[in-house]
């Protein structure tokens, strides 16, 4: 009953995945190559680990 009484969880929710699901078209050129370079870091860091 308590996770229900809080409508704002949800309105923000479905607010976060849209964002999420085309963040190319949000993001410019320059977010969007720093995004490709962070997860080549991950990848990266990933790849030194294993």
């Amino acid at each position: 009953e308590g996770q229900r009484g809080r409508p704002q969880g949800r309105e923000d929710r479905p607010r976060v995945h849209g964002e999420g699901l085309h963040p190319r078209r949000r993001l410019g050129d320059e977010e969007a190559q720093a995004a490709r370079r962070a997860q080549g870091r991950r990848q990266r860091q990933a790849a030194g680990l294993l």
